[in-house]
């Protein structure tokens, strides 16, 4: 087979050299000699022979032992194989990109956790295989630092970016290609754009976001419930434990809800209102209680026999599918009937059996989890191809499930 020429241009087939090039400084001799070797095993394809080490050494004009370092991390980054006594080739899965999926660990913490974080990263796997990826799955570590990591990456100072060590490495040393977030903190996010690594976050911040329109589900959910006759329509939602928050005293999402209900000629009472943000300390802070503890506290004292039933509501609309979980749990003990005595929408995941049994009795704002991964992995795409994407900001929108719409 003839040589290829070995080319310090940027772009041509090398994923590495074009998102190296992105990053500060100046390249060394070793970064150069690792471009160009990596820009002509993507060039020869999977599996071709790259000429002989001596060939290599002086067309390149660097020392064996040079040469050999460069060939190692080559290795470590599945673009070359050596097989002794045979040569040097191209490894088998260089035209895949390594895709690593980092999750703030405290939305697997708790014992009632929400089935739609396992549905999201099966969701990450499969699109993954699909697109012949390979894929790896990570945990940040936990933000210990009074901001809850809500700064810029510059005022990190020698400290790792709630990352494990093996992931900052990676990323630096270019072994991974593009990293998709969920719920990472600012100072994780813009460290790790700051590399160039092509990067989309969900649930937390970045260029590049995926999230669900939630403005759209409570508009869709509240506007159903005045469709059904509901009069005194009450907010149920969630603060997420093992993550330190700030009280919210008057959110977007509140304002959103309150404008609803006006426009269908209701009126907002704070008195309906369970958002449980009373679980805060005052000044921010954690709390452990689960979603659907929330849910069922809240609707324990909402409608058990302490109250009067004329200070019931009878619609509810709920933020959080777990919420929705405990409430119901908490109706059916104080023999309260759902669609009967209250009617009920709440958001929902498609897959997910958070809602068993009781599908039938409620209106459902229901997400898809394959949705949202599409969304990442398209954006993700665009980006590992140099390109710039169509939206910065993508909100997947929710399908409306009536009652009886199994």
């Amino acid at each position: 087979m003839a040589v290829q020429t070995l080319s310090t241009e940027e772009g041509r087939g090398s994923k590495r050299n074009r998102f190296a090039a992105m990053r500060p400084g100046r390249q060394t001799k070793f970064q150069e000699v690792c471009g160009r070797l990596s820009d002509l095993a993507h060039e020869l394809g999977p599996d071709a022979k790259l000429p002989t080490v001596v060939e290599l050494r002086d067309r390149l004009g660097v020392s064996v032992a040079t040469l050999n370092s460069v060939l190692t991390e080559l290795e470590s980054q599945r673009v070359v194989r050596r097989r002794h006594g045979v040569g040097i080739y191209v490894a088998p899965n260089i035209a895949q990109h390594r895709v690593c999926l980092i999750c703030d660990p405290s939305f697997f913490r708790n014992a009632g956790t929400s089935p739609f974080w396992n549905l999201l990263v099966e969701q990450v796997r499969r699109r993954a295989e699909a697109e012949r990826e390979a894929f790896s799955f990570h945990f940040a570590t936990d933000v210990t630092d009074l901001y809850h990591g809500n700064f810029r990456a510059d005022d990190l100072s020698a400290a790792d970016p709630y990352l494990p060590r093996d992931i900052v490495d990676d990323i630096r040393a270019g072994r991974i290609d593009a990293v998709i977030g969920v719920g990472l903190p600012l100072v994780t996010a813009d460290w790790i754009e700051r590399q160039g690594m092509p990067f989309v976050a969900f649930a937390g911040p970045g260029q590049y976001t995926v999230g669900l329109d939630t403005a759209q589900i409570v508009r869709v959910g509240v506007t159903q419930l005045c469709e059904l006759g509901c009069q005194r329509i009450g907010f149920y939602g969630a603060v997420a434990p093992y993550r330190f928050l700030v009280p919210e005293a008057d959110s977007e999402i509140m304002h959103i809800f309150a404008d609803t209900l006006a426009a269908h000629g209701r009126t907002f009472d704070k008195e309906l209102v369970w958002d449980n943000q009373h679980l805060l300390p005052e000044g921010g802070g954690t709390h452990t209680l689960s979603h659907q503890e929330q849910g069922y506290h809240a609707a324990m004292e909402a409608f058990g026999s302490h109250t009067d039933r004329a200070d019931w509501a009878d619609g509810i609309f709920s933020l959080d599918d777990m919420v929705t979980q405990g409430l119901m749990t908490a109706l059916q003990r104080l023999g309260i009937t759902v669609g009967k005595d209250v009617q009920i929408a709440t958001h929902s995941n498609a897959g997910s059996p958070a809602l068993l049994g009781g599908e039938d009795r409620i209106t459902r704002l229901e997400l898809n989890p394959a949705e949202i991964v599409g969304g990442m992995f398209d954006t993700i795409e665009s980006l590992l191809r140099g390109e710039i994407p169509v939206h910065s900001n993508i909100l997947v929108k929710p399908r409306l499930r009536l009652a009886g719409d199994l």
